[in-house]
C-alpha cells in the first residue's frame, strides 16, 4: 500500500470516528474503547479488533481494584507518549491529517476519565460489598467455631466490646441465651399458629384501650413506637419510657464487665415516696405512686404482686413486663447479657430489684405454658451472676425438661462451673439427668424403630413400658444408661421416693399405691422421709415442690417402680453393692460429705413457695382495694379515684 492510499484511510477513519464520538456523548451508558493512535494502524496486522473486543469483555467481566486503575493511567500514559513519538518520527509530512485526531483524541480522552471515574465508582462499591460479605463470612464463621466450641478462656479486661464479646461467648456458650425463643408471644405463635395468636391479641388490645379509656385506632393510622426488647414485646398503651434509671460500668472481673444500676435525682426522690407507702400499710397509696410514675420499679413490682394475689393474672403480667422494660431501657450500650458476656452482681443493692422482676417473669412464663422461653431467660439470669441468688439452677432442669431440651441438662452438669459441689449431688439435678437420659433413649428407640422397621431383639429392655422388661438389666448397669443414673439417684436420696409419691397422690392421685409399692417404701432404703441436714432437706422440698409433674406419666412411674424394687432387693441381699456402681453406704457417705449435718441451711434465702405454680389468692373480704379509703367506689379500674395505666 502506497503512503499516498495510507493517508486517505486514516482521513476517512478520522470523519468516522469524529462522527461515532458524537453518537457516543448521546449515549452515557455505551462502553467506550480505550483511544487508539491513528499511526498505530500503520503497524495494523488485522487482528486489533479482536484483541479490543477481548479486553473490553475482560473489563465487564472481572471487578477492577481502584489501585490498579492508578497504575493503568501512568502506563497508559506512558504508551501514548512513546506511540505520539513514534508517530512523529516515522512520518513527518502527514501533520496535517493529525487535526482530526486531536478532536478524536480529546473525545475519548474525556470519554475515557469519565469511564474511569464511574469504573472506580463501581469498584470502590463492590470493594465495600465485598468486604461486608468477608464479615459476614467471619462471623458465620464465628458462629460456627463458637456452636462446635465448648467453654475456653477469659478474654482480657479493658479490651473493647467488639473483642471481648467473642471470647466470652465462647466462654460462656452454654449460659448463652437464643434471642429467637426468648419471648413469649413468639413461643405462643409456634405451639398455636400464627392466625391465632393475632386474633387473640387483638381482642386483648381492644379490651385493654376500652379499659383504659384509649380511643379507639383505625388500622394505618400512627400508633406510639416503643423500644424494641430482646425480653418481651412491649405494649402500645404503655406511657413513654422517661429518664431516670440508667447503667455504669464499675470494673472487670475475669476479664468480664461488671455493670450496676445508677438512678438520678427526681427517681431518689420517688423512692422515698415509695418507702413511704410501704410504711403507710395501704396499697391505694401504692397505686396512686403507680399511676404517677407509671416506671418506678419498686411500685410496680409491689403492685403486681397485690393483682397476683388478688388471681388478676393479666394485670399483674402487664405490671411486671413494663418492669422489665424500664429496667432493660436502662442497660449500658455494651450490656449484653444474652451472650453470657456480662455480669450484674447482686451484691450491689441497685441491681437486685432486676433479679426479683426477671424471676417472677419465668414463673409467669412456666404459669402461661413457655417453658422454652422459660429455660432462654434463666440462662440469661445465671449468666449475670454464677452464683445463682435466686436459685434458678432449681428449676432450671425443670424447664429443660419441659421445653424437651434434654441434652442441654448433662451439659449444664458438665460445663458448668459450681463453687459449692457438683450439681449431679443435688437432688433435683440428679433426678433430672436419669430423666433426660430415659427420654432420649425413648426418643432413640422410636427413631430406630422408624428406620430399621422393627427394633433389634438384643436391646435394652428395662427402660420402661417401651422394653417391657421386669428388672434392672445388665446393660444399662454399665454405668450410661438411664436406669443407671436413676439407681444412683435414689441411692444418693432415697428419702426422696416417699415425698414423690406423696405429693403425686396429694395433687392428683396419680400414683396407685399396690402390693407392690407398699412393699417398697416399707423396706430400706426407702422407709424414711426424715433429712438430717437442713440445706439438703430444703434442695429436696424444692424438687418435689418443681419436679413432681414431671413424674406423673404412667411410663415414668412404672419405671421407678421397676428401679426401686431392684434396689430394695439389692439392699437385702449384698448390701447394695453392684460391681462399679457402688453399695448404698458409699452412696449415704457421699450425700453426708456434700450435705453435713452440722452445717446451718444454706439456701435460707430460697422459698419454697417460690417454685410453685400455685397461687395463694386472697378471699374478698381481704381484698386490700375492696374498699378504698374515703368509703369511694372500689374496683380496680379506678383505685381511690386514680386510674392505672
Amino acid at each position: 500500500m502506497s503512503l499516498r492510499q495510507r493517508s486517505r484511510l486514516l482521513q476517512q477513519n478520522a470523519v468516522e470516528a469524529t462522527v461515532s464520538s458524537e453518537e457516543e456523548d448521546d449515549e452515557e451508558e455505551a462502553y467506550a474503547p480505550p483511544a487508539r493512535n491513528p499511526f498505530d494502524l500503520l503497524n495494523d496486522n488485522g487482528d486489533d479488533d479482536e484483541e479490543v473486543e477481548e479486553e473490553a469483555n475482560a473489563q465487564r467481566a472481572a471487578p477492577r481494584n481502584p489501585f490498579d486503575m492508578l497504575a493503568e493511567e501512568d502506563h497508559e500514559s506512558a504508551d501514548d507518549d512513546e506511540e505520539q513519538r513514534e508517530g512523529r518520527s516515522s512520518v513527518v509530512e502527514e501533520a496535517p491529517s493529525e487535526v482530526p485526531n486531536v478532536t478524536k483524541s480529546k473525545n475519548k480522552k474525556k470519554k475515557k476519565n469519565k469511564k474511569k471515574d464511574k469504573s472506580k465508582t463501581n469498584s470502590a462499591a463492590n470493594e465495600e460489598e465485598g468486604e461486608d460479605e468477608d464479615n459476614m463470612d467471619d462471623l458465620e464463621k464465628l458462629c460456627k467455631q463458637i456452636e462446635s466450641a465448648g467453654a475456653s478462656g477469659p478474654s482480657q479486661a479493658g479490651t473493647q466490646v467488639e473483642e471481648e464479646l467473642p471470647h466470652a461467648c465462647e466462654r460462656r456458650i452454654l449460659l448463652a441465651a437464643d434471642l429467637r425463643h426468648i419471648k413469649a408471644e413468639d413461643e405462643l405463635k409456634r405451639i398455636f399458629g400464627r392466625r391465632v395468636i393475632a386474633s387473640e391479641s387483638a381482642a386483648m388490645k381492644a379490651e385493654e384501650r376500652k379499659a383504659k379509656g384509649i380511643p379507639f385506632m383505625p388500622r394505618g393510622s400512627q400508633q406510639r413506637q416503643q423500644k424494641k426488647s430482646i425480653l418481651l414485646v412491649p405494649r402500645e398503651h404503655w406511657p413513654r419510657m422517661p429518664s431516670g434509671i440508667s447503667m455504669e460500668v464499675t470494673g472487670s472481673q475475669d476479664g468480664v464487665r461488671l455493670y450496676r444500676y445508677t438512678h438520678n435525682h427526681s427517681y431518689l426522690q420517688v423512692q422515698q415516696e415509695y418507702e413511704d407507702c410501704l410504711a403507710s400499710h395501704d396499697p391505694n397509696t401504692l397505686a396512686q405512686l403507680v399511676a404517677k410514675n407509671p416506671y418506678h420499679v419498686d411500685g410496680l413490682l409491689s403492685l403486681a404482686e397485690i393483682y397476683l394475689q388478688m388471681n388478676e393474672l393479666q394485670k399483674a403480667q402487664d405490671l411486671l413486663e413494663r418492669c422489665l422494660f424500664s429496667l432493660e431501657c436502662a442497660w449500658h450500650p455494651n450490656f449484653a447479657p444474652q451472650l453470657g458476656a456480662s455480669r450484674l452482681p447482686y451484691s450491689e443493692a441497685e441491681n437486685r430489684p432486676f433479679y426479683a422482676a426477671a424471676f417472677k417473669h419465668i414463673q409467669s412464663l412456666g404459669r402461661r405454658g413457655c417453658h422454652r422461653s422459660a429455660l432462654e431467660v434463666c440462662k440469661l439470669v445465671l449468666s449475670l451472676d454464677p452464683q445463682d441468688p435466686m436459685g434458678v439452677l432449681c428449676c432450671m432442669d425443670y424447664y429443660a425438661l419441659m421445653a424437651e431440651q434434654y441434652a442441654f441438662i448433662p451439659r449444664l452438669v458438665e460445663e458448668f462451673d459450681s463453687s459449692d459441689r457438683s450439681l449431679a449431688l443435688r437432688p433435683g439435678v440428679a433426678f433430672s439427668l436419669a430423666l433426660a437420659r430415659f427420654r432420649l433413649q425413648e426418643g432413640e428407640r422410636a427413631n430406630s424403630g422408624k428406620d430399621g422397621g422393627k427394633a433389634s431383639k438384643g436391646g435394652d429392655k428395662s427402660e420402661g413400658p417401651p422394653g417391657g422388661g421386669k428388672g434392672v438389666s445388665g446393660e444399662t448397669r454399665g454405668g450410661s444408661g438411664a436406669t443407671e443414673m436413676l439407681r444412683e439417684a435414689l441411692l444418693l436420696h432415697p428419702s426422696c421416693v416417699n415425698r414423690l409419691i406423696e405429693k403425686l397422690n396429694e395433687k392428683s392421685n396419680a400414683v396407685t399405691v399396690d402390693r407392690e409399692w407398699t412393699r417398697i417404701l416399707a423396706l430400706a432404703p426407702f422407709t424414711t422421709k426424715d433429712i438430717n441436714s437442713p440445706s439438703l432437706d430444703r434442695l429436696v422440698s424444692i424438687f418435689i415442690e418443681r419436679h413432681f409433674l414431671l413424674w406423673r406419666p404412667p411410663e415414668i412411674q412404672a419405671w421407678l417402680k421397676l428401679t426401686c424394687a431392684a434396689i430394695v432387693d439389692e439392699v437385702a441381699n449384698s448390701e447394695g453393692s453392684s460391681g462399679d456402681g457402688g453399695s448404698f453406704s458409699d452412696w449415704a457417705a457421699v450425700c453426708a460429705g456434700a450435705f453435713p449435718l452440722d452445717v446451718p441451711d444454706e439456701y435460707t434465702h430460697l422459698p419454697v413457695s417460690a417454685f410453685s405454680d400455685a397461687i395463694s389468692i386472697l378471699p374478698p373480704e381481704e381484698n386490700p382495694f375492696a374498699q378504698p379509703p374515703g368509703g369511694g367506689g372500689g374496683g380496680m379500674g379506678g383505685v381511690g379515684g386514680v386510674r392505672l395505666l
